[in-house]
């Protein structure tokens, strides 16, 4: 078949059940996509590219994309506030970070503000029933951990070398026809999958709002589109080298996190002293969500991450043999259910449709993993942030580095005498010009005779 590797190593998982009283909740990571937002961009024959027609800018959250993070956050209430949080605002028991992008920064605030609404003396305004928390955020070139902007350049060369591949080609050439068919009816040149994506994204909303999509789009949406669209969340972690370079540092600091926790649960110290979050939460993207999951072996090609989904990492420790586990959860949150007279309705409260499912590690875990089970089966795909620079080639190699530093050395020297020299020689000019024709003898025949040098 074509692409053997969309049908291979894929584990659904199962509805998680409610852990024994055995277990310990310790700690958990959640990470989600953000909520309901605008098109991050129109296609040049889109009959909705016009601003006006939307509540917001350009791929900025909706009212309907706040209420759906409101609404996980109070889920992360009832789920874990009588576990791990207290009932209030502690900076000790949370960590949050997101990408920096207004979507995913807003919905972590829209998240916190149902996670933690203030209560007693935390109550600044009785008027608003709102707390300020804390959400860290780094700019998307430097972001190696939730950012699909990272820079890497060993990452891009691997990602043009999938996109060039014999595969993938392949693929482009069974549907062409379908790019070309798409490029002549939005004005916009499709040639892969990534860019049917972009134009399938915007279709996608429109759809959800309501709007009448052009006839043209009868023939393709959602499929055969969405095949490709839903093809384009895997293209980033395609090899295992990408899969590495993409989701290994993001492994690598949730295992750190849940090593940590058993190190300061084991010690005499308690995790409130030290500092040690009981919660992580990462505002991201379907890509962070996505990318993750495929390189762990638990994505699902044909459903990718919708608004709000989460995934979620337990670390428990098991009172009757003491040994501490971790869980992988996905809460496949979807897009607001349409009602017949075109209203949109959130299943908020309603437990059979919040209920995440299982995942099993590389299909090799039950639904609780070890800590040295985890650490062991990702072995090939962590890396720490050292290692990460190193392969994606932003690290230069010593030698290379003090030579190059020394070369710029000695020209900077070398610049700053020649220059000395030239305004040393131009000064000595000067002064030769002056005495001779300035100061000339006082005596008229002489004048007289060097004027006449002068101007014969």
């Amino acid at each position: 078949m074509l692409f053997p590797l969309l049908l291979l190593c894929f584990h659904y998982g199962s509805n998680a059940q409610d852990f024994s009283d055995q277990k310990e909740l310790l700690a958990v990571t959640v990470m989600f996509r953000h909520g309901d937002c605008t098109p991050i961009s129109s296609y040049p024959n889109d009959p909705y590219k016009d601003k006006g027609i939307w509540p917001v800018g350009p791929g900025q959250l909706t009212p309907r994309g706040k209420r759906m993070q409101f609404h996980l956050g109070q889920y992360l209430r009832r789920r874990y506030g009588s576990k791990i949080l207290r009932e209030e605002y502690n900076e000790t028991d949370i960590y949050v970070r997101s990408t920096d992008v207004d979507r995913t920064l807003m919905s972590a605030l829209s998240n916190l503000a149902g996670l933690y609404p203030p209560k007693g003396n935390q109550i600044w305004n009785p008027n608003l029933l709102w707390q300020p928390v804390p959400v860290h955020t780094r700019p998307l070139e430097y972001d190696n951990l939730l950012s699909s902007h990272a820079e890497c350049p060993r990452f891009k060369q691997l990602y043009e070398e999938v996109m060039k591949s014999k595969e993938i080609q392949a693929l482009n050439e069974k549907f062409q026809w379908l790019y070309e068919y798409i490029s002549n009816h939005t004005g916009a040149i499709i040639d892969n999958p990534v860019e049917v994506d972009y134009v399938f994204d915007a279709l996608l909303i429109e759809q959800i709002y309501n709007l009448t999509l052009p006839k043209w789009t009868k023939k393709v949406f959602p499929e055969p589109m969405k095949f490709l669209r839903d093809l384009s969340f895997q293209l980033t972690t395609w090899t295992h080298e990408l899969k590495r370079l993409k989701s290994g540092p993001l492994v690598q600091d949730i295992l750190d996190r849940a090593k940590n926790i058993v190190r300061k649960t084991n010690s005499s110290n308690s995790v409130e002293e030290k500092n040690e979050p009981k919660m992580t939460m990462y505002s991201a993207h379907d890509t962070t969500l996505a990318s993750f999951l495929n390189a762990l072996g638990m994505y699902e090609p044909s459903k990718p991450p919708p608004y709000a989904s989460m995934v979620i990492v337990e670390v428990f420790r098991d009172t009757n043999t003491q040994k501490h586990e971790v869980r992988f959860l996905f809460r496949n949150r979807t897009a607001p259910a349409q009602l017949p007279n075109g209203e949109h309705v959130d299943h908020t409260n309603d437990d059979n449709e919040t209920k995440p499912f299982v995942k099993h590690l590389l299909g090799k875990c039950d639904e609780f993993c070890s800590i040295e089970d985890f650490e062991q089966l990702t072995s090939h795909l962590r890396l720490s942030q050292q290692n990460w620079k190193e392969e994606c080639n932003l690290v230069t190699d010593p030698v290379i580095k003090i030579v190059t530093i020394s070369s710029i050395t000695v020209m900077a020297i070398l610049s700053i005498l020649i220059l000395v020299v030239v305004i040393c020689a131009c000064c000595k000019r000067m002064k030769q010009d002056v005495h001779e024709y300035n100061y000339l003898s006082v005596n008229q025949d002489e004048h007289d005779r060097v004027i006449k040098s002068l101007y014969p």
